[in-house]
């Protein structure tokens, strides 16, 4: 895939819609297609920033994306804080009605 500026990424000379960098906590990376979407989806769904949110954002990713198996659990982890922070943003409470993110982490 080539940077092709403010288009984004692109692949076959077509931009790549909704592309975004996941960071790990070991420094390790990964590209993924369709974040921004099924955050948005899951916030207008009222969906709780919890592990199972979660779970159900990693599953959607992976349709779109190379997710492998062994890796789930920290793109799990990585993608609930994207989550969090998402409703964090928008000044929500990712449909609980309480705090995003309670003081376990496992969502208000």
């Amino acid at each position: 895939m080539a940077d092709r500026g403010d288009a984004g990424p692109c692949c076959c000379g077509q931009p790549v819609q909704d592309f975004r960098m996941l960071r790990f906590p070991d420094d390790g990376q990964a590209g993924v297609v369709g974040l921004g979407a099924i955050l948005g989806e899951m916030a207008a769904a009222g969906k709780p920033v919890a592990a199972g949110t979660a779970q159900v954002i990693v599953e959607k990713l992976a349709q779109r994306n190379y997710v492998p198996a062994s890796a789930h659990p920290q793109y799990r982890d990585v993608v609930l804080r994207e989550y969090a922070a998402y409703i964090e943003r928008r000044g929500g409470s990712g449909g609980t009605g309480r705090s995003p993110v309670s003081r376990d982490g496992r969502g208000g």
